[in-house]
């Protein structure tokens, strides 16, 4: 299991298992308690390769009771990709700040 932090965003990585994500959610407990922080769960995600079977995820999205996604989406409007950027990822993003730029 890894466990990287940034800011407001705690990403864990490790295997598909219920005894992995049971580790997973200990370490954010503990993570929490030691930074005297309470882990918002209704903004966490569960996030799976997409070859990951349906059942499995649900099994394990409803062990912890947090929702499971294949994709990381957004964080603050800016999309999250793991693959090469590419100019339509961010057209959300031109289009608001074009009708910003023109409110000014």
């Amino acid at each position: 299991m890894s466990l990287v932090f940034y800011a407001d965003i705690v990403v864990l990585f490790g295997a598909a298992t219920l005894p992995h994500l049971g580790i997973m959610m200990s370490t954010l407990q503990k993570f929490g308690q030691a930074l005297s922080l309470e882990i918002n769960i209704s903004k966490s995600r569960l996030i799976f390769p997409r070859t990951l079977h349906r059942r499995l995820r649900k099994v394990l999205s409803n062990f912890v009771r947090i929702p499971a996604t294949t994709s990381f989406r957004k964080y603050l409007g800016i999309p999250l990709v793991t693959h090469k950027p590419k100019s339509a990822d961010y057209e959300d993003l031109l289009i608001r700040f074009n009708k910003r730029l023109a409110g000014w």
